[in-house]
């Protein structure tokens, strides 16, 4: 049973991916989010270089991207190199966490190139580097060997 489930009626992993997806489109190499109850502000090298997202909008984005998701053809990118991967991943992590407030500092990888991600809260590390990796090879590994998505 998850500790904490993110902005009803979704989670934070579903919402991030969804801003992922968004991101991806500005083709940044780093990004650094701010996670409360408001919602989202997110600072890239895009600009504008910062913006913020209220649960609501983050919400809507995350219920349009569901629907379109079986719709598109597979990514071009592996995982690596997509923002939508990392943070679901990040999500995911934040899921089984509680509180409602995380700093998410991340950079995207590459063909042949680690993303890198941490997740913190004021407790402390969520995601830790170290953790972000495993489940990135895993993604990987998924992506290749099977063809599915990520």
């Amino acid at each position: 049973m998850r500790a904490r489930q993110g902005p009803d009626p979704l989670s934070y992993q579903d919402t991030l991916r969804a801003l992922g997806a968004l991101i991806d489109a500005w083709a940044v190499p780093t990004a650094r989010l701010w996670v409360g109850p408001d919602g989202v502000r997110i600072v890239t090298p895009a600009r504008p270089s910062e913006r913020s997202y209220s649960w609501q909008q983050l919400i809507m984005m995350a219920q349009a991207r569901s629907r379109l998701r079986e719709r598109r053809p597979p990514a071009s990118l592996p995982p690596t190199a997509r923002w939508e991967v990392i943070l679901r991943l990040a999500g995911r992590a934040m899921d089984e966490h509680h509180g409602d407030e995380f700093t998410i500092s991340a950079t995207r990888g590459g063909v042949g190139q680690a993303a890198t991600c941490r997740v913190d809260s004021p407790g402390g590390p969520v995601l830790t580097p170290e953790e972000f990796v495993l489940q990135q090879v895993e993604q990987a590994h998924q992506y290749w060997s099977r063809g599915q998505r990520a």
